[in-house]
């Protein structure tokens, strides 16, 4: 009797045991609403920004233009996006106004459309955006693996400056011309005899335009340009990092292990070309055709005749699309060669350790490398984003515009 009661006394406490093992287990693992916490998206920008590390004033500007999926923003970022949507396309009326006034007259008509279709291409770029939200957030989930580029921070002064120009240009020109002829332009033609009305549709009118074009294409042309200038960071520490071993440390096994995380920056590549190659294209057409607008002004007009507002407007939107076409292409265009230079350094290396050890095993890794096709970005297929293009473009926009102004 005494050895049952000692076997189920022992037996209990075994239980009892179990019971408290199974309870800190399932007390280690997170709930359901813990684990959809853990699983969800980055609720506000903040923690984009701080996952992800690329400059956040940028970020967040766009998050309140749609740029992003709705998962990655907050609420007051989603109001700020629908109202946005409707400042851009409220533009339309403004493109109407001037398209009818521009119907007098055959030559300033051509540059009228010129001027139009700059203002269009922003409300394309918008749409195409709007389609690959969720590609873009794939696309921060993978830049937060790269290696971080020197220019982020100055990536985030230029956000500043984009968006402190609008600001300070429409209150300048409300200023200006509040109390001129000039403000019937901004009110349709109808005379607002109250001043400070005038000065509040002046300056909102202005801002709305202004932010939409240039500041919001040139933020989503920045955005593609940090993303650009990551992988050219990466694949300039695969090359130091090649460059910096010697033949007899530079295996089998480390070349593997560099030819991986190259794979990884080409997948990337892959992934941004497919994302932005119809928005950085309708981007580069959208500030082509406002430089063509202006030059075909100026080809017709002397700056004297010119308004007030014009003479403002002109600088500003000419430095922006000169600066961003530029910038674009140089730093896409900087994308392959950088792609060669890594060919090259890994040829050099893997060419010195073949005559220094005879090693003939080594070779496959170099000729499959070498056997892939050229990475370039390219918009739609149609024009390639190299840095010879620069001229080209210059060149082409220039002629175009003379013989279209020149035609009867």
């Amino acid at each position: 009797m005494k050895k049952l009661f000692l076997r189920n006394k022992i037996l209990k406490r075994l239980l009892q045991f179990k019971r408290t093992l199974v309870k800190s287990s399932f007390s280690n693992y997170p709930s359901q609403k813990q684990k959809r916490h853990r699983f969800k998206p980055f609720s506000k920008i903040s923690e984009l920004g701080g996952k992800v590390s690329l400059p956040k004033l940028m970020l967040t500007f766009l998050c309140c233009t749609g740029f992003m999926d709705k998962c990655l923003t907050n609420k007051t970022q989603n109001i700020i996006s629908i109202l946005f949507s409707i400042s851009m396309h409220s533009m339309f009326i403004d493109i109407y106004a001037s398209l009818e006034a521009a119907f007098t007259d055959f030559t300033m008509f051509k540059v009228a459309v010129a001027n139009i279709a700059s203002f269009v291409f922003p409300v394309v770029v918008w749409y195409v955006i709007l389609l690959k939200r969720k590609r873009i957030g794939d696309l921060l989930h993978k830049a937060e693996k790269e290696k971080p580029s020197s220019f982020e921070k100055f990536i985030n002064y230029l956000v500043i400056l984009s968006c402190s120009l609008p600001v300070i240009l429409s209150i300048h020109l409300a200023i200006s011309i509040s109390a001129t002829e000039e403000s019937a332009f901004y009110s349709y033609g109808y005379d607002i005899n109250n001043e400070s009305a005038k000065f509040t549709i002046i300056s909102i009118k202005s801002i709305i335009i202004y932010m939409v074009n240039p500041t919001y294409i040139n933020t989503v042309a920045l955005f593609y340009i940090s993303l650009c200038l990551r992988c050219k960071t990466s694949i300039q520490y695969l090359n130091r990092e090649i460059a910096d071993r010697s033949p007899e440390d530079f295996t089998l096994c480390f070349q593997r292990n560099i030819l991986r995380k190259r794979i990884k920056i080409y997948n990337l590549l892959l992934k941004i070309k497919d994302t932005f190659s119809l928005s950085v294209f309708f981007i580069l057409i959208g500030h082509i055709a406002m430089c063509s607008g202006i030059t075909g002004w100026l080809l017709v007009k002397q700056w004297d005749e010119a308004d007030y507002y014009w003479k403002v407007e002109t600088p500003y939107f000419a430095i922006n699309s000169v600066l961003c076409v530029v910038s674009v292409l140089w730093v896409a265009g900087s994308i392959p060669v950088e792609l060669n230079a890594f060919k090259e350094t890994f040829y050099q290396k893997t060419h010195r350790r073949l005559l220094y050890f005879n090693i003939r095993d080594e070779l496959f890794l170099k000729t499959d490398m070498f056997n892939e096709p050229e990475f370039e970005f390219s918009g739609c297929e149609m024009v390639s984003f190299r840095r010879g293009t620069i001229l080209t473009i210059i060149g082409t926009s220039f002629t175009y515009t003379m013989l279209v102004i020149d035609k009867k």
